[in-house]
């Protein structure tokens, strides 16, 4: 560890366990506090990787916990190539600082409560922080209360954030398939991906039009796919990509049929409906995908 001077303290652990800076940072009451860079500890030292060793530090170490008891240790002696066997902490450093719980948790550790439970480690998206923030401000505003006994006192105070792209690559991560996203409704830039197959027909090009003017007028959001000069399979690989709720086709062949084609992308399910039944068939859709949200969030 390194701040004014070239070294200011040092933290002992074992190989297998990674530092927590914050823990040692709160243990002293440091306002910061950083690693040396491995380059500079190499430096140092006088010598490589592998090799760096607390034992001849003349600073203040503090070794974490999981060591207490240990001896016969083998660490690093500042000279590459060379170990130093027979390591007791509390015995061999020449400043130590005692031991604390200064290391990350890790997967299988006890409950430090209960010491029954294991911690399992999963990976996960922070989309929000809460901040405790104490008396802090409340002392230096002159923000407080009074208790039951007429006692003037400062507010405990908090706040929150939530980080709105966070949100988002939360709800990805949980919802997408091998071929793209599937955007939950409620979050969806847009809930009906309207593809003319064949924007160069005026009869699919008109079709599209007016279903894309019926389902805007009923408040859906739809992004229209009227591109030329693409082949449907192209449209369809990038309406997966996409991954918007439901994806409505208008083509050539499906209207000498008399039909459009709605297709769910979670469920990958596709009905025939009339053009102008376009609108109620959507209404319907989103119902039954916002009832299967409600359940699957009761759950």
């Amino acid at each position: 560890m390194k701040g004014e001077t070239a070294w200011d303290l040092g933290l002992v652990l074992r190989a297998d366990h990674e530092p927590n800076t914050v823990k040692l940072r709160n243990l002293l009451g440091a306002d910061a506090l950083d690693l040396v860079p491995l380059e500079e500890a190499e430096a140092l030292s006088g010598a490589k990787s592998g090799f760096l060793g607390p034992v001849e530090l003349d600073v203040p170490i503090y070794v974490d916990r999981s060591l207490e008891g240990a001896f016969n240790l083998t660490c690093g002696a500042n000279r590459t190539d060379y170990h130093h066997f027979g390591f007791k902490p509390d015995r061999d450093l020449k400043q130590f600082k005692g031991f604390h719980d200064l290391r990350l948790a890790q997967e299988g550790d006890a409950c430090p409560r209960c010491g029954k439970g294991r911690y399992q480690a999963f990976r996960g998206i922070e989309v929000g922080q809460v901040f405790k923030l104490g008396t802090k401000y409340s002392k230096s505003m002159g923000c407080t209360f009074l208790d039951d006994q007429g006692q003037e006192h400062p507010m405990v105070m908090g706040c929150y954030g939530i980080g709105i792209t966070r949100t988002v690559a939360a709800a990805i991560e949980q919802n997408f398939d091998a071929d793209g996203i599937i955007w939950p409704w409620p979050i969806a830039p847009y809930q009906v991906h309207l593809l003319s197959l064949d924007p160069g027909n005026t009869e699919v090009a008109a079709v599209a039009d007016r279903v894309e003017r019926d389902l805007e007028a009923a408040g859906f959001e739809v992004l229209h796919d009227d591109r030329e000069g693409l082949s449907p399979g192209a449209k369809f690989k990038d309406a997966d990509l996409l991954g918007f709720p439901l994806r409505l086709m208008v083509g050539t062949k499906g209207l000498k049929e008399g039909v459009v084609e709605l297709r769910d992308r979670r469920t990958k399910a596709v009905v025939k409906v009339k053009p102008e039944a376009a609108v109620a068939e959507v209404t319907a859709a989103r119902d039954r995908i916002l009832q299967e949200l409600e359940t699957a969030g009761g759950r």
